[in-house]
């Protein structure tokens, strides 16, 4: 089952990687800036992330809000930023 979840986990970051490069590239400068003013105001990111806690409590990933318009999904234990294990 360990090999499964890392698996899995590699696809998810892998994905993931690829969706925020793409969603990085068709949104102008202007559009993340007023993303990240409504995000400020709304606390959407915020809230997501909040779901996913919970829906996926009994998974051990770490969530984070970074960027703009970003969050991140990562196995607990894990850099976010690389992937790879802290230690």
């Amino acid at each position: 089952m360990p090999g499964e979840l890392l698996r899995r986990a590699c696809f998810a970051t892998s994905f993931a990687d690829l969706l925020s490069r793409r969603l990085s590239r068709i949104h102008s400068t202007q559009e993340r800036n007023d993303f990240e003013a409504w995000d400020k105001q709304t606390g959407c990111r915020a809230k997501f992330v909040e779901v996913l806690k919970k829906e996926f409590a009994h998974l051990s990933f770490t969530y984070s809000i970074g960027g703009q318009i970003s969050f991140d999904v990562f196995p607990t234990g894990e850099s976010g930023a690389s992937g790879q294990s802290q230690g």
